[in-house]
């Protein structure tokens, strides 16, 4: 829920950039433009300060939209409470579980180079976005794997480059739940043990 950000969107589409340059001191019109810009445009608070709220040498994010909401007379209460459903938002989004589809070709290493399999490793894997399972049902979580799984198949032709033919596919939908799917999107178990092994490249011990 945004208290303060529609108000702000509609107020600023009414609004004239010079005026609101001269009071936030810019001496840039075209600086304040790029940044109210990418206020209006945005679907939500939490979307412009992930995806479009930069910055320049003269306010940071929050400190330009508190100014904006100042000039234009919007009650300074509501933009705390964007900020508090944002960080309580944000809060959540980091103890998800982030779910993910292990996808299990059964492959052995013969002379494959460990560089190739490191670069491709992550062909392996298809995360699910953390901001749907997180207000999902169950349900939809599970309706959602199986279609990521068909479209996967339908792209792939069932063949996953250097690693094989695709055998089956893991849905991690929690840190200790699992379920196996077929490729034709069929259950085949339920917290089955299946090894994931990864291919790491080191640089004087560190991973790269």
């Amino acid at each position: 829920m945004d208290f303060a950000f529609k108000k702000l969107q509609q107020k600023l589409l009414k609004s004239d950039i010079q005026e609101i340059a001269n009071a936030l001191a810019y001496r840039n019109v075209g600086s304040v433009q790029k940044r109210i810009d990418a206020i209006v445009k945005s679907q939500n608070f939490s979307e412009w300060i992930h995806k479009n709220g930069g910055y320049d040498l003269k306010y940071t994010r929050m400190e330009f939209v508190k100014k904006l909401t100042e000039f234009l007379k919007i009650d300074s209460t509501l933009l705390e409470l964007d900020f508090i459903a944002y960080n309580e938002h944000e809060d959540k989004l980091k103890r998800e579980f982030q779910s993910y589809l292990f996808i299990y070709t059964g492959f052995k290493r013969n002379s494959e180079p460990i560089f190739a399999l490191a670069m491709l490793s992550n062909k392996r894997y298809i995360y699910i976005d953390k901001e749907q399972t997180m207000v999902q049902s169950f349900p939809i979580k599970f309706a959602h794997a199986k279609a990521l799984i068909e479209e996967h198949i339908r792209k792939t032709e069932g063949e996953l480059s250097i690693w094989g033919k695709i055998k089956s596919y893991v849905w991690h939908y929690d840190e200790h739940h699992s379920i196996t799917f077929s490729p034709n999107g069929s259950i085949e178990a339920f917290n089955a043990s299946v090894d994931e092994p990864q291919a790491i490249l080191k640089l004087k011990g560190v991973s790269i």
